[in-house]
């Protein structure tokens, strides 16, 4: 049955309406800012209930369109298509291969489990049907259709199947119903939507993500409006103008809904009535139709191919390098493939797959759901154009009606790729894409976070009153906190090119200093005095990444661990291969630079007996010993250190023998109890208050700092009436 329950007089009814609700939306975003919040509950309704109805509609029509056919009439349909499909993706994935060229490379090397390496396993249960309803719920998109294939081609096979058709046929009729029912909504949910959208999404947002967004958006345009339908003209007998003309209502639709599934119906009626013509169609023709366009809405994904762009760029931002030698690339596409089956949505669980495969951070995930309301507009056409290119070409090639246009193919795609590649070549000849500046050497402290707080750096000018011992009272009643540091501990404690005292355990005395009402001092100390200098009452608490061992609790006394990490390398870029396995290392006579640490000199000797240790005063001097091969420090700090060193790179080698994790926490005076007791409630506090996983993704992870300022606006801006 074909999807013609819609008519055309209300088509562009409702084409107009949505138009008019996007506008609407613009215009309210902008208008009203954050305050069009209350407006996302409206949205989200809508596109749940439209997802609602899309698995039961694919499985239903899937099933049935494949069990209809004949084995002999499936097996043309294969071998009619799969050639042509192939193209499709090869050239889709080649003009967004020319947009990553235009994407600098990571100026930093880290290699090592950032998140937990997905197994091959992991990608098997994503494609593997062996649960459907497992695959259902966790929107395992591939293992469906495949599933839906398997058991469609059996049907073919099964005589009396009429009674299996007549309840996949009432699940089809009865999905359309509602279907048609929810998309009468569609203005006020592409009000909703779009109101929602302009005025919640952050600038800083843009400012950030600029150089994706420009790129992801040509690459969106240069789809839609020309390589996939000058790739239907090139197979089809029909004008540019027409194919346009003909695929708008399923455009604004898809747009309006931010759902490609939305346009199933309006590309089936584009698909029958390209094809009717001069020739009259039965209704097993019909069938064949249905089942093609039904096959198109996940193979046709095209928009979510931007995955891998996504991907590349997530590299750039986080400036953490994709080592992709050999055969890296080539899965990385292959694995975006098999992720971009399915719904625009699916892309959001199959992006945290990728990243993990990558070895990117786990908040790449959170990125990319951040941008995905910007990046739908662009990717769900994208993917509507898509599905229409197969079930329209598809249909052709199974009726034997291809008109291939030879010229016309070479033109459109060098048309396409040519003009990319001067772009591309462009941007990086005049380096209007410059290297990210995201590096922890240019972090600040926000204003929120410093403001009314009084530091000096000076304990020359503290008054010798002050110096009793530092207790919860003392330090409340002359209202100063000493802080012993260590600016070499990047990304914990050290100074920023402006020579500011940052990092992540200094933002924590900053908040610790507001929530006591206190002054803070910082004074600098040498890791082999540190017990002595703190316990001679020269400071009141120590930061900076001091790590928890048993000989130093004989001494003194640990706040809860803050912090958990591992050992890892700090090595030259070109020998990163030489570090993945200790055994390949362990009996070399090597050079390994450690500083005078009581956690780091054992574990070196434990590990790499026959090489030679260099004891160096911080690592900040490992750049002046050329002659040394690693330098061994834990996995957080080799990665800030190679991040602001060029030439050096991050590695975490398999087979270290290590008491891990390596706790970290803040050092005070065994008789503080009272301090000891505050500190450890205040940490519990940072912890779950969201303060701990701000700090963590700013200077571990090094994303920006969030603004927290209102949303620009006219109402409150411009008119400030609110």
């Amino acid at each position: 049955m074909a999807m013609q329950s819609i008519k055309p007089n209300l088509e562009l009814n409702l084409t107009f309406q949505v138009f008019c609700g996007v506008l609407l939306g613009i215009f309210t975003g902008i208008f009203l800012g954050n305050y069009t919040a209350v407006l996302r509950p409206v949205g989200q309704i809508y596109v749940m209930l439209m997802q609602s109805v899309v698995y039961p509609y694919i499985i239903a029509s899937l099933l049935h369109g494949l069990g209809s056919l004949t084995p002999a009439i499936a097996k043309k349909l294969f071998k009619k298509n799969w050639f042509l499909y192939l193209f499709f993706v090869i050239v889709s994935f080649s003009l967004i291969g020319v947009l990553t060229l235009a994407i600098p490379k990571s100026q930093s090397s880290i290699l090592g489990p950032l998140t937990v390496h997905p197994t091959f396993e992991g990608f098997l249960k994503r494609l593997i049907p062996d649960n459907l309803f497992t695959a259902l719920v966790n929107n395992y998109m591939p293992a469906i259709i495949i599933f839906c294939l398997l058991f469609g081609s059996a049907l073919q096979h099964y005589k009396s199947k009429e009674p299996i058709f007549e309840i996949l046929n009432a699940v089809k009729s009865t999905s359309l119903k509602v279907w048609n029912w929810i998309i009468l909504g569609s203005p006020y949910a592409a009000f909703a939507l779009m109101a929602y959208t302009m005025g919640t999404i952050s600038f800083l947002t843009f400012e950030n993500i600029a150089i994706y967004l420009i790129l992801f958006f040509i690459g969106c345009l240069v789809f839609i409006f020309w390589l996939l339908p000058g790739l239907i003209i090139s197979f089809v007998p029909v004008r540019y103008k027409e194919i346009m003309h003909l695929l708008k209502g399923a455009l604004l639709i898809s747009i309006a809904t931010s759902l490609s599934v939305a346009a199933l119906p309006y590309i089936e009626v584009c698909a029958n009535k390209l094809l009717a013509r001069g020739k009259e169609l039965n209704e097993k023709n019909d069938e064949i139709v249905t089942t093609i366009s039904s096959i198109s809405y996940p193979f046709g994904q095209i928009g979510n191919f931007f995955l891998y762009l996504f991907i590349i760029f997530a590299a750039y931002y986080f400036q953490h390098p994709l080592f992709l030698e050999n055969m890296g690339n080539f899965f990385l596409i292959i694995l975006t493939y098999f992720s971009s089956l399915g719904s625009p949505s699916t892309t959001v669980e199959s992006v945290s797959f990728l990243a993990s495969w990558a070895d990117l951070p786990k908040t790449t995930a959170e990125l990319y759901v951040g941008l995905f309301p910007i990046t739908r507009y662009g990717q769900v056409p994208v993917s509507v154009m898509g599905m229409a290119l197969i079930a329209i070409v598809g249909t052709f090639a199974y009726f034997n009606r291809l008109k291939i246009r030879k010229h016309f193919l070479i033109f459109c795609l060098l048309s396409t790729f040519l003009p990319l590649f001067l772009f591309v070549i462009f941007l990086t000849k005049f380096k209007f894409i410059s290297p990210s500046e995201l590096s922890l050497l240019n972090f600040r402290f926000p204003p929120e976070l410093t403001q009314g707080v009084k530091v000096s750096m000076d304990p020359i000018n503290i008054p010798s009153t002050l110096a009793t011992p530092g207790d919860l009272q003392n330090i409340r009643k002359n209202k100063l906190l000493r802080v012993g540091y260590n600016e070499h501990m990047i990304p914990f404690v050290y100074f920023n090119k402006y020579h500011e005292l940052v990092g992540y355990d200094v933002a924590y005395m900053y908040n610790l200093a507001r929530v006591l009402g206190v002054e803070l001092v910082f004074i600098h100390f040498d890791f082999p005095n540190l017990i002595t200098d703190l316990n001679a009452n020269k400071f009141d608490i120590a930061i900076g990444s001091i790590y928890v061992i048993p000989d130093r609790l004989l001494h003194v006394a640990y706040t809860q661990a803050y912090f958990s990490d591992q050992p890892a390398f700090i090595v030259k870029k070109d020998k990163i291969d030489d570090y993945k396995d200790v055994n390949a290392i362990k009996n070399k006579n090597l050079k390994i630079a450690v500083f005078d640490d009581p956690v780091m000199i054992p574990l070196a000797e434990e590990n790499f007996s026959k090489s030679q240790l260099v004891i160096i005063p911080n690592m900040d001097v490992l750049v002046d010993y050329p002659e040394i091969d690693a330098a061994l420090w834990t996995l957080e700090h080799t990665q800030a250190w190679a991040g602001a060193h060029p030439g050096y790179a991050s590695v975490m080698p398999y087979g270290l023998k290590s008491e891990a994790p390596l706790l970290m926490a803040y050092m005070v005076r065994k008789q503080e109890q009272d301090f000891l007791w505050f500190l450890n409630y205040w940490l519990k506090i940072k912890e779950s208050d969201g303060f701990q996983q701000e700090q963590y993704e700013h200077w571990i992870l090094g994303k920006p700092v969030r603004n927290k300022d209102e949303r620009w606006s006219i109402i409150h801006n411009v008119l400030h009436w609110v």
